[in-house]
């Protein structure tokens, strides 16, 4: 098994699909999750998963990564409510953090070896041309496989 970008993207997004999350009590559950972002989004709350950036370390026979990938959870369009808006993604924060808990290495072991939330923010996430409010979660994974380097 070599490094798969796609598939540990594909994983992540698995991880937010409609049947593995339970929404808070009197929200929607999310209608998709996906790690191939669609034109424009149909429905929400709605999950697209982006690899942004990472970093490759080589050691004798071996390469380490630890790579960034953004969670884009898109609540509702944008409507300007704050008290009802707040509340919501307050909600959902717990739920979307505890997502990759179950299975940390995305069923990719031995290539992934952990994948963890580092970080979140609130806010309005515009997707083609549309404002949302929602969360957007910053999940590191880290990944080892063995090489051959040849001089």
């Amino acid at each position: 098994m070599a490094l798969d970008l796609k598939a540990i993207a594909d994983a992540l997004a698995a991880r937010f699909a409609p049947g593995v999350v339970t929404p808070p009590t009197g929200y929607p559950n999310i209608i998709a999750s996906t790690a191939t972002p669609p034109n424009a989004l149909p429905q929400s709350p709605y999950v697209v998963v982006w690899a942004t950036s990472g970093e490759i370390t080589y050691n004798p026979g071996q390469r380490r990564g630890e790579h960034e990938f953004t969670v884009d959870f898109h609540y509702a369009k944008h409507e300007g409510d704050i008290p009802r808006e707040s509340a919501a993604l307050l909600s959902w924060l717990g739920v979307l953090l505890n997502c990759l808990h179950g299975q940390m290495m995305l069923g990719l072991a031995p290539i992934v070896m952990k994948a963890v939330v580092v970080s979140y923010s609130f806010g309005a996430i515009s997707y083609a041309g549309v404002v949302f409010d929602g969360i957007t979660l910053t999940v590191r994974v880290w990944t080892q496989e063995a090489v051959t380097l040849v001089p």
